[in-house]
């Protein structure tokens, strides 16, 4: 897919392979049920209001330029960013953003390639601790599911006797711990019967067709995988999310986030204006079509499950100490603390000129 930006221009771009640049840096620098949404959270459908009006309080960008990377072509991640490109949000605020899919993202940023990106928190976490100097400047999704799901002839805890559990890397592993612990809360104690903890390769899509083959007893899945499920005699067991929790975050350097902050909060502000479209289901074909215009593959399944993916958005881009706390915790990996990982300043400045509570 060719970049797009702001102007509305297609641009050929190449994130390089910056690998060794991150090392080098690495070694260069220290490191210095679902609950109720929210201030800032998705609203039910129809309560969405409509983009606000920044006011005029914000200096001149800095850099107009912006480079946004992305790592997914998942719609629901990333859809009010293509939003304001194409409503001109961006572009009011007197930025061109130009996005770019490469799976080079935290390499980009640190090679100066990109500007900003979505990123994974927790890989972030990990870079910060080996001295690379990123930091979280937003939020962008606040949430994620929680579906775990048991193949046709499995009817109770009971049934799981002796068979085959993909819940993640085992016992011992945060994320197959939390997910136990769901199970254990929804009348599913696996601590008592014998299962076997199993990790097939391959991604959700290969556990998913074991669990309907009837190769594996019980797996998390997302929630495009519900209805296959449903329809082949599975049930859904827990069928939540996970709130709070940082599922992805808008990173840059220190060094740009310091240099950059009212081109982050103009923005950060674009981008809530996005996600306020986002986030009303009423605009649904709207949104689909306009990410089919940017190059997206938008299918009988991106109508199915588009209800599942605003609500794993916070409209104010927040990032929730506590979701941070529990995504760290989910993870496993060593915390360089809350403190160290985020810089709220353009944040905070962009939630106040919306008028919305600075969290």
């Amino acid at each position: 897919m060719h970049p797009l930006s702001s102007s509305g221009t297609p641009r050929r771009a190449v994130v390089p392979a910056l690998v060794a640049v991150l090392v080098l840096v690495a070694s260069a620098c220290t490191a210095a049920p679902a609950a109720t949404p929210t201030a800032g959270a998705t609203p039910p459908p129809g309560d969405t209001p409509a983009p606000a009006t920044p006011a005029d309080d914000i200096g001149p960008p800095e850099t107009t330029s912006v480079s946004l990377g992305i790592r997914t072509g998942n719609i629901g991640s990333v859809a009010p960013m293509f939003i304001a490109i194409e409503n001109g949000y961006y572009e009011e605020e007197g930025l061109d953003v130009e996005v770019i899919i490469t799976d080079q993202v935290q390499e980009g940023v640190v090679g100066g390639s990109l500007q900003v990106a979505a990123f994974d928190p927790d890989a972030t976490a990990e870079a910060v601790t080996q001295g690379v100097p990123l930091v979280m400047f937003a939020g962008n999704r606040q949430r994620e599911p929680l579906i775990l799901a048991v193949r046709a002839g499995i009817d109770s805890v009971e049934d799981l006797e002796g068979q085959d559990v993909a819940l993640g890397l085992g016992p011992g592993d945060p994320a197959t711990t939390f997910r136990l612990d769901a199970l254990r809360e929804a009348g599913w104690d696996l601590s008592t019967v014998n299962v076997n903890y199993v990790n097939p390769p391959g991604g959700s899509d290969s556990r998913a067709e074991l669990l309907w083959g009837g190769q594996i007893a019980l797996t998390y899945q997302f929630p495009r995988h519900k209805q296959p499920t449903i329809d082949a005699g599975g049930q859904l067991i827990v069928d939540d999310y996970l709130d709070p929790f940082l599922n992805d975050a808008f990173i840059a350097t220190r060094d740009f986030v310091e240099a950059n902050p009212n081109t982050l909060t103009r923005f950060i502000r674009a981008t809530i204006k996005g996600k306020q479209i986002f986030a009303d289901l009423a605009n649904k074909d709207e949104v689909l079509d306009i990410m089919a215009r940017a190059g997206f593959e938008v299918g009988q399944s991106e109508h199915d499950f588009y209800e599942a993916d605003p609500p794993q958005h916070d409209i104010d881009m927040a990032i929730p100490r506590e979701g941070y706390d529990n995504l760290i915790a989910a993870s496993g990996v060593e915390d360089p603390g809350f403190d160290v990982m985020t810089n709220l300043e353009s944040l905070h400045a962009a939630q106040r000129s919306l008028g919305l509570p600075e969290r």
